[in-house]
């Protein structure tokens, strides 16, 4: 709000002793104050929650509020004819999703004054879908992220995002510079999941940091070096970065790695005074919850709100106000004396933690799942704390559990699946999976395993709560020049020289498990997976290996021994110089090949041969051999036997493809599109 106060003041055509309190910059912090108070005062007296006698009764330690507040409430000396209402735009923010690694766009909520509804946001050419609810004659906008943004990283341009309504017309815009130096800075939630961006230019709070930074550069602090707590594994795109979590203690700079000169100091990151004082909340964290702003959510009994301070005596006269945020327009804001929590046990003072602890169990109505704001305050005034959010929902079970997800390797074949059992669940829904509903509050959900996300939103009456899973899965795509593909559901296809640096190969597993990448069967490598459960390897690697194979086409395979079970992921066809010096006879011809032999065909992929069969067209004999192609489940290919296919002679390395295809007919029927095609003697397999 401080930022746009002076586009507030310039449009309501302030005086000008007003202007300039709203903005200039040693004053538009307190004005930001006053405001965010008299409007907090103004919702409770509009919702019935306050009266105007106990509203003014809480103002009076505070002259200022209270002269502002009477002056609101007397009559205007000329009626109001209407009012427009002109919304805030709010600010984006940038989160970092630690495990899934991707930087994403974060909008709060919003409000917009148009008569069509918002459905979409587009960046450059992808769009995404927004919810928006009709309220008090303006469209009220979820918050909502925007993640798989279509930039660049880790130096992206700047770009616009732009709110459209059903018709396609503009409603709103934003140009939106993304984050974009050697240092950057992040702070984690409490689940540790998500991290949200700090701008470092105004300057940053002693405490812990995500902290990404560019090959060769280092921090500096007072003391030295800061302290590195752990490392993580940088957000994708940004490979040229280290990432570790830190506490700093600014001011800090930014120097070249092999100087030391304050001269050569590249950034100068100010100490940011602490303004506030945190509220912490102690409970059962539901680890699956995947708010968009980084609440935390608690399941089973409502936390427990913990309260720092000096003494007893410095937060006892407080007033502590509980909202929720997600329940209907007929809900109360309550009001409790934390003097009388203390009176009446329902609060606890620790003087050698030097806390208070308010269990929130007895506060809330009905212990009705929601969303939630907690505040301490005088009378109406804030205090030094910082308010706090946070979600609770009742006990659920889901199987497996967090633990469990962690110590399973999921696959093609075994693809991740859910159970959730919530008696008090109004509804379960996914977009990323298919979810069944076994009886009443307990559902199934599974995804395909090339999903990038595994996602669901949980529904207790009005209030949704967006869910997320981070399952290891077996499987691999490929990545060039930092832009990454979709998850494989089939091997690649290379010939040998395709084999470069520019390309690499992303396999995806477990933290630590021992692997094993064959060629034809054999060994060609070995190790295990780093702690993030990742693989990287340029093609170019496997050249020399692959060079020295006899055979004419190879077949990458990866092996995983992990548990009781061996995993098997097929990575790619590599076809050599050898076999491609006989252009159209690449191969064997299907004459003389065996039942159950496998090829790769250029167009139709992995095949196996079935049997052989003569037909009659147009009173000829044709001698045609009978292919199932592993791409195309449940339909034959017939090629004449004339043909020449590349094979494969060693053992069988395409039977887990076998297992994985469904016990269907083959029908002799080709579908392209709506069209279908039948064969003849004069139809080719590259024209079909």
């Amino acid at each position: 709000m401080a930022e746009q106060l002076p586009l507030i003041a310039a449009r309501a055509r302030c005086t000008k002793p007003l202007a300039r309190f709203l903005s200039q910059t040693h004053s538009r912090r307190i004005a930001a104050e006053l405001i965010h108070d008299l409007c907090d005062a103004a919702f409770l007296y509009h919702r019935g929650d306050l009266t105007n006698a106990h509203i003014e009764f809480l103002l009076a330690d505070n002259l200022i509020l209270r002269e502002l507040w009477e002056q609101m409430n007397r009559p205007a000396e000329r009626p109001i004819q209407s009012v427009t209402p002109h919304p805030l735009q709010v600010t984006p923010r940038w989160q970092w999703e630690v495990k899934t690694r991707n930087l994403r766009l974060f909008f709060p909520q919003q409000t917009i004054n148009c008569p069509s509804m918002p459905t979409t946001m587009v960046v450059k050419k992808e769009r995404y879908p927004v919810r928006a609810t009709w309220q008090n004659e303006t469209w009220q906008i979820e918050p909502f992220s925007l993640a798989h943004l279509p930039l660049e990283w880790p130096e992206p341009a700047p770009f616009k995002a732009e709110l459209l309504n059903a018709e396609g017309k503009g409603l709103r815009r934003w140009m939106i510079a993304p984050p974009s130096s050697g240092a950057l800075f992040f702070h984690s939630n409490q689940t540790g999941l998500l991290a949200f961006y700090q701008d470092s230019e105004k300057g940053l709070a002693e405490g812990e940091y995500l902290v990404l930074l560019r090959h060769g550069l280092r921090l500096e602090q007072s003391e030295g070096n800061p302290a590195v707590l752990y490392g993580e594994r940088p957000p994708q795109g940004f490979s040229g970065y280290v990432a570790q979590c830190q506490h700093l203690k600014p001011p800090l700079k930014v120097y070249d790695r092999y100087s030391d000169k304050d001269e050569d100091c590249l950034q100068r990151i100010p100490l940011l005074p602490e303004t506030s004082q945190a509220l912490r909340l102690e409970g059962e964290l539901l680890s699956q919850a995947d708010d968009p702003q980084g609440v935390p959510t608690y399941k089973g009994n409502p936390p427990t709100l913990l309260i720092p301070a000096e003494s007893r005596a410095a937060v006892q006269d407080l007033q502590l106000q509980l909202r929720e945020l997600s329940a209907s327009h007929n809900a109360v804001t309550k009001w409790f004396s934390l003097r009388d929590l203390l009176k009446g046990r329902q609060a606890v003072w620790s003087e050698l933690r030097r806390q208070m602890s308010v269990p929130l169990d007895g506060l809330l109505s009905q212990r009705q799942s929601g969303r939630f704001r907690v505040r301490l305050l005088h009378g109406l005034q804030r205090s030094r704390f910082a308010h706090l959010e946070f979600n609770w929902v009742p006990q659920l079970h889901i199987a497996p559990t967090e633990e469990a997800f962690a110590q399973t390797l999921f696959e093609d074949g075994v693809p991740p699946a859910v159970e959730l059992v919530g008696p008090e669940v109004s509804h379960l829904s996914s977009t990323s999976g298919t979810v069944k509903l076994v009886m009443r509050g307990f559902y199934e959900i599974r995804w395909a395993a090339q999903q990038n996300d595994f996602t669901a939103l949980l529904t207790f009456g009005n209030f949704q709560l967006p869910l997320r899973w981070h399952p290891h899965v077996l499987r691999a795509r490929l990545a060039i020049k930092n832009a990454a593909a979709s998850w494989l559901t089939e091997p690649l296809k290379f010939k040998f020289d395709d084999l470069t640096f520019e390309r690499e190969l992303i396999i995806q597993g477990i933290p630590d498990a021992r692997y094993q990448i064959k060629a034809n069967e054999r060994n060609i490598h070995e190790g295990s997976f780093d702690k993030h459960g990742l693989l990287h390897f340029q093609l170019a690697q496997f050249k020399d290996r692959i060079k020295a194979l006899t055979e004419p086409i190879a077949l990458l395979r990866l092996s995983v021994r992990f548990g009781q079970r061996t995993h098997h992921l097929s990575l790619m066809w590599v076809v050599k110089e050898t076999a491609l010096r006989n252009g159209v006879q690449l191969g064997e011809q299907l004459a003389y090949l065996r039942e159950g032999q496998q090829v790769l065909h250029p167009n139709y992929g992995t095949g196996q041969l079935e049997t052989f069969v003569n037909d009659q067209i147009e009173g000829e004999a044709i001698h045609l051999a009978r292919f199932h192609f592993f791409k195309y489940g449940g339909v034959a290919i017939y090629i004449p036997s004339t043909r020449y296919l590349p094979v494969y002679s060693g053992k069988r390395p395409l039977d887990i493809f076998v297992s994985q295809q469904p016990a269907t007919p083959r029908v002799r029927v080709f579908t392209v599109e709506s069209a279908t095609v039948s064969f003849d003697a004069t139809t080719s397999e590259n024209q079909l």
